[in-house]
C-alpha cells in the first residue's frame, strides 16, 4: 500500500514476526525531495524510531551518557559518551555537543570537519573549566554551561580534573549522507547485507583493535608514560596521575602531556581493503538494516557478529537495544552498558532467531573467555 503526502510517500509493507506465524505492518516514509535530489529512494529516519538502552549494570554509578537529537528536519545526530574517573566530562560533552556542532556549521565548515572540530572543541572547553576549578571544584558547577546537570549538589565532591570520556558521534543528513568521528573505545557498527561492518576501531594499545597502534605507542612512550600489559589488557601509566586503558579521550587533563590526545578519527583512518570495515559516506537503504553505537560495556563481552545477531532477533529498535544491553550483562559485563540502535531502510529484511545457548556455542574465537567465566559465576543473580 502507498500513501502520499506533499513531500513524502508512506509505504506500508508486511513483514513476518519471527516465530509467531503472523505478519506485522512496517511503515516506511520516503523523503521525496531528497530521493529526487540524490537519485535513490531515501526513507525518513524518525527520531522516535531510534532505540536506546543505558543501564548502570554492576557499577556503583552510571557514567555513560548518550545523545539523540535533530539538527534539522532531515538531519539526525546520535552519540555515546563513556565517562571514566567520574561522569562530569561525559555529561559536559552530552550537554554541549549539539551547541558546539551547530556553531562550527555556522562557520561554514563542512560536516566532516565540523564534527571532528566539535570533539576537540569540547575537549578544550572542558579542560579549561577543569583547570580553572581544579582547586575549587564546587565552582565548576556554577559555570552556566554546566547548569543543565542534575544532582549537582550530590556530586560537588567530584573533581573535574580527574574526569574523562570517550565520544562516538554520527550524523546522518537527508537520511543518506553519513558522517562519523570518535575518540576512545566506544564503537559504531553498521549492519549491511545482514553482516557486521565496523565503522570504528578502538583507541587502545591492543594490536587487534587499533591499526594505528604503533604510532600511538611511540607517541605515548616519547611523552614519558609507561605502558604495561596484564592478561592481554594494555594500560598507559603516568606517575602520580593514575592509568588509562585507551590512547585517546576527551578530558583527562593531567594525561594530555603524556600523549593521551583528543584528536578524533573518522572513516579516513579505517583500514583500506579490509572487508570487516566500511569506508563509506552514504547509507545504502536497500541493504543497510541498522546502525548501532555502543559503549564498551556492551562490546566487551560480545563479538561484532553476536551484537548484530542480538539486534536482528528483535522486531523494534527499542526492543533490540534493550535486548542487546541485557545480553551483555548476562554475559558477565561489569561495566555501564549503553546501546543506540538506528533503524535504516533494510530494517526487518534480515531475520535471525537465536537463543542464548546458540550465541555461546557460535561465539567467535575473539569472544573473551573471561566474560563467559564471569557469566557462569553470576548467572544465579539474574
Amino acid at each position: 500500500m502507498i500513501r502520499s503526502t506533499r513531500n513524502s510517500l508512506r509505504l506500508v509493507s508486511a513483514s513476518s514476526s519471527p516465530g509467531d506465524g503472523h505478519s506485522a505492518h512496517h511503515f516506511v516514509e520516503i523523503n521525496l525531495d531528497e530521493s529526487v535530489r540524490h537519485g535513490v529512494l531515501i526513507p525518513k529516519i524518525p527520531i522516535e524510531d531510534i532505540g536506546v538502552e543505558s543501564l548502570k549494570g554492576r557499577r556503583r554509578k552510571q557514567e555513560d551518557r548518550y545523545l539523540i537529537e535533530k539538527l534539522s528536519e532531515n538531519t539526525v545526530l546520535v552519540a555515546v559518551f563513556d565517562g571514566h574517573g567520574n561522569d562530569l566530562c561525559a555529561t559536559y560533552a552530552r550537554d554541549n555537543f549539539k551547541r558546539f556542532l551547530q556553531r562550527n556549521l555556522k562557520r561554514k565548515l563542512k560536516m566532516p570537519a565540523a564534527l571532528k572540530k566539535t570533539i576537540t572543541d569540547i575537549d578544550q572547553a572542558f579542560s579549561d573549566l577543569a583547570i580553572a576549578h581544579q582547586n575549587t571544584p564546587e565552582e565548576f558547577y556554577e559555570d552556566k554551561s554546566m547548569r543543565g546537570q542534575a544532582e549537582q549538589k550530590q556530586r560537588r565532591e567530584q573533581n573535574p580534573i580527574k574526569s574523562g570520556s570517550t565520544c562516538m558521534a554520527v550524523v546522518i543528513e537527508d537520511g543518506y549522507v553519513m558522517t562519523w568521528a570518535w575518540v576512545g573505545d566506544s564503537r559504531a557498527i553498521l549492519c549491511r547485507n545482514g553482516v557486521a561492518k565496523r565503522l570504528t576501531f578502538d583507541h587502545s594499545l591492543e594490536m587487534k583493535n587499533n591499526p594505528l597502534r604503533q604510532t600511538e605507542f611511540d607517541r605515548i612512550i616519547a611523552a614519558g608514560a609507561e605502558v604495561t600489559e596484564s592478561d592481554g589488557e594494555y594500560r598507559v601509566h603516568v606517575p602520580d596521575h593514575g592509568s588509562i586503558n585507551m590512547t585517546r579521550a576527551i578530558g583527562d587533563v593531567k594525561l594530555k602531556k603524556y600523549g593521551i590526545t583528543a584528536e578524533p578519527c573518522s572513516f579516513e583512518e579505517l583500514p583500506i581493503g579490509d572487508p570487516d570495515y566500511a569506508r563509506i559516506t552514504t547509507v545504502n537503504h536497500n541493504c543497510d538494516a541498522f546502525l548501532v553505537l555502543l559503549s564498551d560495556g556492551v562490546s566487551g563481552p560480545l563479538s561484532v557478529s553476536e551484537i548484530i545477531s542480538q539486534i536482528l532477533s528483535r522486531d523494534q529498535a527499542l526492543e533490540s537495544a534493550r535486548h542487546l544491553v541485557e545480553t551483555a550483562l548476562h554475559m558477565g559485563s561489569t561495566d555501564n552498558c549503553t546501546a543506540i540502535v538506528v533503524p535504516l531502510g533494510a530494517w526487518g529484511k534480515y531475520r535471525l532467531v537465536q537463543d542464548f545457548h546458540t550465541i555461546i556455542i557460535a561465539g567467535e574465537p575473539s569472544s573473551n573467555v573471561r566474560y563467559l567465566r564471569n557469566f557462569i559465576g553470576s548467572y544465579n543473580r539474574y
